[in-house]
């Protein structure tokens, strides 16, 4: 019994929750680990650290500089240009279908 309480504890000590944070100006950015939750780097810590190694060398107290890798990383946690650029497809796609069927409307037609 001890010995299956032994062989377990290396793996909890080897557990890593290391946290990430750098200042710039007011902002803080934090990440965890960097961790996937099956193990293995996360799907977007590669946009973190150009994001955090862009801000090493920051010369604005704004992060302009650094505004593409920022918005890079919150795309790939988030997914908001994607789902606005799907929403837009299905949109055109629906007035293609209207269009399709004589019901368009659109008023382009003369």
């Amino acid at each position: 019994r001890s010995t299956a309480a032994s062989s377990q504890q290396p793996k909890q000590a080897n557990k890593q929750t290391t946290e990430t944070k750098f200042d710039i100006g007011k902002t803080v950015a934090t990440m965890s680990s960097g961790y996937g939750i099956r193990g293995g780097i996360g799907r977007c810590y590669p946009f973190f650290a150009g994001y955090k190694e862009c801000l090493k060398t920051e010369t604005t107290s704004t992060g302009l500089d650094c505004k593409d890798f920022r918005e890079d990383y919150f795309e790939c946690l988030h997914h908001r240009k994607e789902y606005e650029r799907i929403d837009t497809i299905k949109e055109q796609a629906k007035l293609n279908e209207i269009k399709a069927a004589g019901g368009g409307g659109g008023g382009d037609e003369h």
